[in-house]
């Protein structure tokens, strides 16, 4: 198993914060694109650019990548949805 990429500082932006916590909560792309009333292929792409900012290939690269790096799903969490509800930035 590779190790996570060394001397990258976590740095997501909200709307990265939001796709990571969907992801984490087992949200697919056609799922994300729903929530956030956007395009699947904008979904894609930003997914796409969490990729190269993270140096992984894959949804489960990205999310070891923040578990690794110090990222709090359960504070963004709380930050990403309100009572239940998806907060849209």
């Amino acid at each position: 198993m590779s190790s996570a990429p060394e001397n990258i500082e976590i740095n997501f932006t909200p709307r990265e914060q939001q796709l990571v916590v969907l992801l984490w909560e087992g949200y697919s792309y056609k799922m994300i694109a729903e929530q956030l009333h956007i395009a699947i292929g904008t979904v894609k792409t930003q997914i796409n650019l969490l990729h190269v900012k993270t140096q992984t290939n894959n949804t489960g690269g990205v999310l070891r990548f923040a578990f690794l790096h110090g990222f709090n799903f359960d504070i963004i969490q709380q930050q990403v949805f309100y009572h239940g509800q998806l907060v849209v930035c």
